[in-house]
């Protein structure tokens, strides 16, 4: 359904660490602080332009249109979200068609889990993730393509309806490749499948993290992956380990064996959550699909970076592999606090003209920018766009 939803002002600061009601936009300059846009000012020949595409931003906005399932929906008005109007809605049947499926891959994953079959492991989760990310695809966006060889050919298609433009591939050769806009509105794949899939995996992710909040107050966001969450988890009482007890949905099968909370109970169920490691000493993570993770190794207690290759975990999108390797905890770390920025060069392999040639990429790994946030002047904390404090006050009308 596509509803017009307001954002009640005395749950702001509740839901700043992750709001509702996710939506994909620009984001505009004015929206910045003062501090982000003199970084960006002075990255404006290390980065692209951050205001030139969408991207995904948890803010408090007032929507006039959102779109989401109808569940969805539902738990975001439990959560105090105030729906104004309901601008239109689309009803379809729904059937678990694929559930005897997924069970059997799941079954045959778990298998391969347990007699360390990595290769087979791997294979059945991307045959799980290519599923979800077919049926996803907006093959309404999809545009056709012509190779055309002759005068013949290029004037017939230059004649259609649906052209939309050409490329020219070898002039010697004369090889054209035409560009069609789809003329059918059917889709290839049930969209709504992952459409409604992504829904419940986003309503069971804030439902997990208001569990958290509940059961530790003044738990603290650091950042969040794809499908993981890292958060402070304060302990005055020195009762964690008893409250992570009564935390719902907990799979404790991949912590050390010789834990009081290792467990094999839930191991592997889907819509559990793991806990990856609970020895951390400090997270980075100067933007997103980019962090750095310092671990406390409970086998060589050596917390000095690089005296184990255990002690280290990072991320960083858009660069190879191998590059990812060579970045340190400190690079991570100075890009924030000092503001620095580093390009990583690496070298791949494309087709060009038909033939194989070697480019070098230069990639803005480390700037201290994130256009996500509000960052208030210590550039670490942040407030998401449209909190109450951003916004400007009324004037007010004087008393006579």
């Amino acid at each position: 359904m596509d509803c017009k939803i307001k954002y009640p002002r005395h749950f702001h600061n509740r839901d700043k660490d992750l709001p509702f009601c996710v939506t994909k936009r620009k984001v505009l300059k004015s929206e910045l602080s003062e501090n982000q846009q003199f970084i960006l000012d002075s990255f404006k020949d290390d980065v692209t332009n951050p205001f030139t595409s969408e991207k995904i931003i948890m803010d408090l906005h007032d929507k006039d249109s959102y779109t989401a399932y109808g569940i969805t929906m539902k738990y975001y008005q439990s959560m105090g979200i105030e729906i104004v109007h309901i601008n239109r809605g689309l009803k379809f049947r729904q059937k678990a068609f694929l559930k005897p499926f997924f069970e059997k891959t799941l079954q045959l994953r778990n298998k391969a889990q347990e007699e360390r079959d990595d290769v087979f492991q791997l294979f059945l989760k991307a045959i799980l993730c290519r599923i979800f990310g077919v049926m996803l695809s907006n093959t309404g966006k999809f545009t056709d393509t012509l190779i055309c060889f002759t005068r013949t050919d290029a004037l017939q298609y230059l004649s259609r309806h649906n052209f939309i433009n050409y490329t020219v591939i070898n002039p010697e050769k004369e090889i054209i490749m035409f560009h069609m806009r789809k003329s059918s509105v059917h889709y290839m794949h049930p969209i709504l499948c992952s459409v409604v899939a992504l829904d419940k995996a986003k309503v069971d992710f804030y439902k997990q993290w208001v569990n958290i909040r509940t059961i530790f107050p003044g738990a603290k966001h650091c950042f969040t992956d794809t499908d993981s969450i890292a958060a402070w988890i304060p302990d005055p009482q020195n009762n964690y380990f008893d409250k992570l007890k009564s935390l719902p949905k907990m799979d404790f099968s991949s912590i050390h064996p010789m834990h009081c909370l290792y467990s094999t109970e839930h191991k592997n169920r889907p819509e559990f959550w793991k806990i990856v490691n609970m020895d951390i000493i400090e997270i980075v993570a100067p933007r997103p699909k980019a962090y750095s993770v310092l671990l406390a190794c409970d086998r060589c207690h050596l917390w000095s970076e690089g005296a184990c290759p255990c002690l280290f975990k990072k991320c960083m999108s858009g660069v190879p592999r191998a590059k990812v390797l060579k970045l340190t905890h400190h690079m991570y770390k100075d890009s924030v606090l000092n503001n620095q920025s580093m390009e990583i060069h690496s070298s791949r392999q494309r087709v060009v003209n038909h033939d194989w040639v070697m480019i070098n990429i230069f990639n803005a790994g480390f700037q201290g920018l994130n256009v996500d946030r509000f960052f208030l002047d210590d550039n670490i904390n942040s407030i998401p766009f449209g909190h109450f404090t951003l916004q400007s006050m009324p004037d007010l009308i004087p008393i006579k």
